[in-house]
């Protein structure tokens, strides 16, 4: 459905107390978007502390790009103000925690296929690229490993989404009416945490446990859903640390999907196999595993969380091994081990 803007007063104060077009000599045409992130695990508006910078694309009606704005610091009304003429447009827009976080994690341009292997083409054109065309992607991936996937190491800021999908249309005209606008997050955290087992016993460091996570989340269309051709990564971004759960690591990963059969989490410890398990490597797969909690069933309810904890809890006494996420036992997953 279109919705109609109006005339746009050019003080906030006028806009809030209800100022129409007479107040001002001339009536400004553009648009009042008012954004807001409530799909959390609060389930409250929690826009201001979490969102400090918007990257906002403007699209015209045919689906052409024709600008870009960035807010450095939104504020905790969340409202910004585009300056647009009369017209038709979709608008899509990212999201940081810090300034400038968004361009040294996320890269966006244009995708092509060559050898059937992903061509990324960086950078988004005034006047020439398309809305179905335009494509975000994680800046720094490593070379492919031996089974195919591209390394993630390096830790990316937090992202979050918004679109437009509608077309919206500006018009001058005497009355006022903001759009707002829910915004997502794209970005999770994967806790590793390891209990019952000390590393002096596996006789090797902390620096020497591995962690990886296999997730087919590679690059994101407008409406951020996943291309088709979404790369295949491998996450090993993270770092050991002693934490109040216990041994831990977290990795920062784009937003799990539903479908994503293939996604697979592996955590080595040289050592291991010294008390009887049948290997040092153990593997289970990640969104089958979440979404055998009771508080897991749709892709909504992925999108609500930002954080999975992953708790591997060792009884070297009777060689077993208990699987938990978010404190729900994972007891049907026989562990992976080669």
């Amino acid at each position: 459905m279109k919705k109609k803007i109006f005339c746009l007063l050019s003080a906030l104060a006028l806009l809030l107390s209800g100022c129409v077009k007479e107040h001002l000599p001339v009536c400004y045409s553009g648009l009042y978007l008012r954004y807001n992130y409530t799909l959390n695990p609060l389930d409250e508006n929690v826009f201001g502390p979490d969102i400090n910078e918007l990257t906002v694309h403007v699209f015209d009606s045919r689906g052409v790009f024709f600008e870009e704005y960035v807010f450095d610091t939104p504020g905790e009304n969340s409202l910004v103000y585009l300056p647009l003429p009369d017209g038709e447009w979709s608008i899509v827009t990212w999201g940081s925690e810090e300034k400038s976080a968004l361009s040294r994690s996320y890269d966006m341009g244009t995708v092509a296929t060559a050898s059937g292997r992903p061509v990324y083409n960086s950078g988004i054109t005034r006047g020439g690229t398309n809305l179905e065309e335009a494509r975000l992607w994680i800046k720094n991936i490593g070379g492919a490993e031996s089974d195919g996937r591209s390394l993630v190491s390096d830790r990316m800021s937090r992202l979050y989404h918004a679109s437009l999908y509608d077309i919206v249309t500006v018009t001058s005209t005497s009355e006022v009416e903001v759009i707002d606008v829910p915004m997502m997050q794209n970005t999770n955290t994967l806790r590793i945490v390891v209990n019952g087992l000390a590393p002096s016993a596996t006789r090797a460091t902390i620096d020497q446990y591995d962690v990886a996570a296999d997730m087919a989340n590679g690059h994101y269309r407008h409406d951020n859903r996943l291309c088709d051709e979404a790369l295949q990564l491998r996450y090993q971004n993270g770092g050991w640390e002693n934490g109040a759960e216990g041994l831990q690591y977290d990795l920062t990963v784009l937003r799990p999907f539903i479908d994503d059969d293939d996604s697979e989490l592996t955590l080595t410890i040289p050592g291991l196999s010294s008390f009887g398990y049948e290997s040092d490597r153990i593997s289970i797969p990640i969104i089958e595993s979440i979404l055998d909690s009771p508080g897991y069933n749709t892709q909504r309810d992925l999108d609500r969380a930002n954080l999975y904890i992953f708790e591997f809890v060792f009884d070297t006494t009777d060689v077993s091994l208990n699987i938990f996420i978010n404190g729900w036992e994972v007891v049907y997953v026989d562990p992976i081990v080669s």
